[in-house]
């Protein structure tokens, strides 16, 4: 669903994520106004390749010029992903609740912001977060 919270879009896209749908959710993105952001959870079940999988998708994000990613994984430790990426706006945090804490900084009036992870991750949660901050 896509929602005007305040001053900033939400796309909530939050419950289910294969690498095609994700891919196809961040081009949705980018075609939206302002600054882009990507709250990315795990992508569940993608066997022995899941962390090829989720470095390709961090990547297609920073191609895309996404301004900031947070990282919502309990399945890949920090330096899995951050040893693969070049110097990027990327925060990892283990709950759906603490990407609040980038998301404040980073969010102003007029971006878009995007939810995307597999249903268990639970990136729903954060949505109260974020009505109560913007």
């Amino acid at each position: 669903s896509i929602q005007k919270i305040g001053n900033i879009l939400l796309i909530d896209d939050s419950y289910n994520a294969s690498p095609e749908s994700v891919l196809e959710a961040l081009n949705l993105l980018v075609t939206k106004g302002g600054r882009h952001y990507f709250v990315f959870g795990d992508m569940l079940e993608l066997g022995e390749n899941s962390l090829k999988f989720h470095i390709d998708i961090l990547n297609y994000a920073i191609k895309l010029n996404v301004a900031g990613i947070v990282m919502v994984t309990k399945q890949f430790k920090n330096k899995e992903i951050l040893d693969n990426l070049r110097e990027f706006n990327i925060s990892i945090v283990n709950n759906p609740e603490d990407a609040i804490i980038s998301l404040e900084k980073w969010l102003t009036k007029g971006d878009t912001l995007l939810l995307k992870g597999s249903r268990n991750v639970g990136l729903e949660k954060l949505i109260p977060c974020i009505k109560a901050r913007f």
